[in-house]
């Protein structure tokens, strides 16, 4: 998690610069811990569940899976 918020904040700070235009960027995070006895294909469906949260709770943030 403190890696993924770290992430973010640079992310934050950063801004697309294009002629005269100077765009915010922005970024969402799903986080999911792989659990051994567990498929990948789980793993990355708790991480995107993850993301859609983050998204639906105001985007710009980090979220964690429920089993993290």
């Amino acid at each position: 998690m403190e890696l993924a918020e770290k992430i973010r904040k640079n992310i934050e700070q950063s801004h697309f610069e294009s002629d005269k235009l100077s765009i915010p960027i922005t970024v969402s995070i799903g986080v999911a811990a792989y659990q051994g006895e567990q498929v990948l294909r789980q793993l990355v469906q708790r991480a995107d569940e993850a993301l859609y949260e983050a998204k639906e709770g105001g985007r710009n943030c980090v979220k964690a899976s429920a089993e993290l």
